[in-house]
C-alpha cells in the first residue's frame, strides 16, 4: 500500500530480517520495530502489523490492546500473528491477546513464503478499503458541515428578509381548508395589527380584521388552496393600526408529499399609490378635456360663423334665390353640428346604440358595398372577402356604417395615386388571457386594408386620439378613427391596427358574435305621407327651453297638429288633471323642478293609461338611454320629417325607424 509500511515486530533471532526479505520480494514496504512500545508509536502510519506471538508481551501490551479497542468506527488494523504450532489449544492468555487485537490472523510456523505474502496482501487490501471509507466519511462530514453552514446562512438570510420586508407577511397553516391560523408574522404585520407575533400566532384573520374583511381573506385562501397556484387580489382591509387598499398575494407552500401545508400571504398597502394614480388619471382627463374642448370650439365656431353670417345675410337680402342658398348653407352647418356631436358622443362611448344582429355578408351586398364604391375614387379597386358561414354580429347598423365609411375615407386619402381597398370578414376566437383589451369569446374580425402610404410608429401611437389628424387644415376633423374606436369598444369589441410606411394600413374591427336572429328592417314611409297620416293630434309639449319649445310648436303646427306647450313637469301633470284633450305627450327628458321627463311620462301613464308618449333629448347619459317599454325616443337635433314619423309611430303604438339618432 503506497506510503504506509507493514510494521514487523519480531525481536528474536533473524525472524524480522527473514520476514522483511520475503515481503520486500513481493513489493511490500516494511519497517522493523524492536518492541511493543515502538510498534505503538508507528501504528498511526502503518498499513498492518506482522508480529511473532512471543513479542506480544511486556508492560506495553495492555496499552496496545487499549489502542486497538479505541479505534474509530471505520478502522480495524490488521495483525498477522506468527505462532509456533502447538498440539493442543492455546493458553487463555494467548487467546485473550488475539481477541484484544481484534482483526488478528494467526499463522502457525513453520509457514512458506507464499502463505505469508498472501496473508500480508489480504491485510493490505482490507486496510486500503478501511482508509477509503475513512476518506469518504471525512468528505461526507465536510459536505454535511458545509451544507449545514449554508442552510444556516440561508435561514438567517431568509429570517433577515422576512423581518425587514416592508410589506405584511403571514405564514398560514392549511389544515381542513376552512381555517387558516397564523404560524408566523413579520414585524410589518405586527405594526399593522398592533399585536406581537406571539399574540397573532394561532389565530385566524378574524383575530385582527373585522368579520367582513376576514371573510374576504379566508374566501381567497380557500380559492388559492382549491386552485393550487398563486393567487392575487385587491381589497379594502381594516387592520387595527392600518386601513386602506391592499394588494394581496397568496402562494401555496407544499410539503414532501406534494400536499399544500401552508400559504405565504403578502399584503401590500397600495392606498398612496392608488391616490397617485387617481391624480394622474385626473390630470390625463383634464389634458384630454383641454384637447377635446379646443377641437370642439374650433369646429363649432366655424359652424356658428356660417349660421350667424347666413342669418345676417338673409335679413339683408331680398333676392329669394339668394335667400334660399343662404338657408341651405345654414341648414348644412346645423346638420354638420349634429353630426359632430354624434361623433363626439361615440368617441366618449356615451352614444346610445341600438345594437341588432347583422349579417355582414348581406349588409355589404344590400347597399354598404355600393356606398363604399361611391365614396372611393375610380382609381381605387375594391375587394370584398367574406368567409362562408360567417355568424352575425351584434352592433348598431348606423354606427357600423359610419365606422366603415370613416375607414374607407381614410384609406382613400392614403392612396392619392390609386390602389386597392380590401375588406375582409372572418370569424375568430379570442383568449381573454392574452388579449390586450381583455376580450374573450367569439368575434368577427372586420378588416379594412389599403395599399397606401402607411403610418409611422409615432402616428400609430396617437391615431385614435380625438382631433389628432395628419391631414391638412380643413381636410379632416381628427374624429374618424376616434369614432371607430369608441364604437367598437362600446359595442363590446375592440380595434386592431397594423401599418407600415410605404406598405399600407389595415384596421380591424372586432365585433361580438350575436346569438339573435337577423331581422330585416321594414321600409319607412316618406316624410310628407307621414305628416298627413299623423296630422290633427292634440300634442302636449313639455319643454323648458323657450327657443326650442317655440320651434317645436311651430313644427307641430306646420304638420297640422294642435300643440299646447308647458315649461315644467308639474305644469304638464296639471294640464292632464284639468281634463283637456291630449292625444300624445311630447316631453324633453331633462327637465328642471325635480321631476324629469321619464318620471313625468310614468305619472302621465298612471293617470291616463295607454297615453302615447314621445320623449326627446340631446343628452345620451344612462337616464336618457333607459327608455321605458312602450315609449319612443326622438334624438335632438331632429328635422320636420323626423318629428312627423315619430309622432305617427307614437300614435300608432309601433316602434319608429328614426333617422335623427
Amino acid at each position: 500500500m503506497p506510503g504506509r509500511p507493514v510494521l514487523i515486530l519480531a525481536p528474536r533471532g533473524r525472524d524480522a530480517e527473514v520476514i522483511g526479505q520475503v515481503l520486500a520480494r513481493a513489493g511490500v514496504s516494511t519497517r522493523v520495530v524492536p518492541d511493543v512500545a515502538a510498534a505503538i508509536d508507528g501504528l498511526g502510519a502503518c498499513a498492518a502489523v506482522v508480529a511473532t506471538e512471543e513479542a506480544l508481551a511486556g508492560p506495553d501490551l495492555r496499552r496496545l490492546l487499549a489502542l486497538t479497542a479505541a479505534q474509530p468506527a471505520w478502522s480495524d488494523l490488521p495483525f498477522l500473528v506468527l505462532a509456533t504450532k502447538q498440539p493442543g489449544p492455546r493458553s487463555a492468555h494467548h487467546v485473550s491477546v488475539l481477541d484484544g487485537l481484534g482483526n488478528a490472523i494467526l499463522l502457525e510456523r513453520p509457514l512458506n513464503a507464499e502463505t505469508l505474502v498472501s496473508a500480508a496482501r489480504a491485510a493490505l487490501r482490507a486496510r486500503s478499503r478501511q482508509l477509503a471509507v475513512r476518506n469518504l466519511h471525512a468528505t461526507l462530514e465536510s459536505r454535511v458541515q458545509e451544507r449545514t453552514q449554508a442552510l444556516a446562512a440561508s435561514e438567517a438570510q431568509a429570517r433577515t428578509t422576512f423581518d425587514s420586508f416592508p410589506e405584511c407577511i403571514f405564514t398560514l397553516h392549511v389544515s381542513d381548508g376552512r381555517a387558516f391560523p397564523v404560524e408566523a408574522a413579520n414585524p410589518a404585520a405586527e405594526r399593522a395589527t398592533g399585536l406581537s407575533a406571539a399574540a397573532i400566532r394561532g389565530g385566524g384573520a378574524s383575530a385582527f380584521l373585522p368579520p367582513d374583511d376576514a371573510a374576504t381573506v379566508e374566501a381567497q385562501c380557500r380559492a388559492c388552496v382549491a386552485a393550487g397556484v398563486s393567487l392575487s387580489f385587491t381589497a379594502a382591509l381594516r387592520f387595527p393600526a392600518l386601513s386602506g387598499a391592499f394588494e394581496a398575494t397568496l402562494t401555496p407552500l407544499r410539503n414532501a408529499d406534494g400536499r399544500i401545508a401552508r400559504l405565504l400571504a403578502v399584503f401590500r398597502d397600495v392606498t398612496a399609490r392608488n391616490a397617485l394614480e387617481a391624480r394622474l388619471r385626473q390630470a390625463q382627463k383634464l389634458e384630454a378635456v383641454g384637447q377635446l374642448t379646443g377641437g370642439v370650439a374650433h369646429d363649432f365656431n366655424n359652424l356658428l360663423q356660417v349660421v350667424i353670417s347666413g342669418l345676417t345675410l338673409i335679413e339683408r337680402s331680398g333676392d329669394p334665390a339668394r335667400r334660399a342658398l343662404l338657408l341651405d348653407s345654414v341648414r348644412r352647418a346645423a346638420q354638420r353640428g349634429g353630426d359632430l356631436t354624434k361623433r363626439l358622443l361615440t368617441v366618449a362611448r356615451r352614444q346610445s346604440l341600438r345594437p341588432e344582429a347583422i349579417d355582414i355578408g348581406a349588409w355589404l351586398g344590400d347597399g354598404a358595398g355600393e356606398l363604399l364604391t361611391r365614396t372611393l375614387r375610380g382609381d381605387i379597386q375594391t375587394e370584398l372577402r367574406v368567409a362562408p358561414g360567417l355568424p352575425p354580429v351584434q352592433a348598431d347598423p348606423d354606427e357600423l356604417e359610419l365606422a366603415v365609411l370613416n375607414l374607407a375615407v381614410n384609406a382613400r386619402d392614403a392612396m392619392p395615386g390609386g390602389g386597392t381597398l380590401t375588406i375582409t370578414a372572418v370569424p375568430v376566437f379570442i383568449d381573454g388571457l392574452t388579449d390586450p383589451d381583455g376580450l374573450c369569446g367569439e368575434f368577427v374580425r372586420f378588416t379594412v386594408a389599403d395599399t397606401g402610404t402607411g403610418m409611422s410608429e409615432d402616428t400609430q401611437a396617437r391615431v385614435f386620439e380625438p382631433f389628432f389628424t395628419t391631414k391638412g387644415v380643413g381636410q379632416g376633423t381628427g374624429l374618424g378613427l376616434a369614432q371607430v374606436y369608441g364604437f367598437a369598444r362600446q359595442s363590446g369589441g375592440g380595434v386592431r391596427l397594423r401599418s407600415r410606411l410605404g406598405e399600407g394600413t389595415a384596421v380591424s374591427l372586432l365585433l361580438p358574435v350575436s346569438d339573435a336572429a337577423v331581422s330585416r328592417p321594414a321600409a319607412s314611409a316618406g316624410g310628407a305621407a307621414t305628416a298627413q297620416q299623423a296630422g290633427g293630434a292634440a300634442v302636449l309639449v313639455c319643454e323648458d327651453d323657450d327657443d326650442v319649445a317655440a320651434l317645436a310648436v311651430d313644427m307641430l303646427e306646420q304638420l297640422g297638429h294642435r300643440p299646447t306647450r308647458v315649461g315644467t313637469a308639474a305644469a304638464a301633470l296639471g294640464a292632464l288633471a284639468d281634463g283637456r284633450a291630449v292625444d300624445v305627450l311630447f316631453t324633453d327628458v331633462l327637465m328642471p323642478g325635480g321631476m324629469d321627463g321619464l318620471a313625468l311620462a310614468r305619472q302621465a301613464r298612471g293617470r291616463r293609461p295607454g297615453l302615447p308618449v314621445l320623449l326627446t333629448t340631446g343628452y345620451t347619459g344612462a337616464g336618457a338611454a333607459a327608455v321605458p317599454r312602450g315609449m319612443l325616443m326622438l334624438r335632438k337635433p331632429y328635422q320636420l320629417p323626423d318629428l312627423a314619423q315619430a309622432l305617427q309611430s307614437a300614435l300608432a303604438g309601433a316602434p319608429p325607424a328614426l333617422a335623427a339618432d
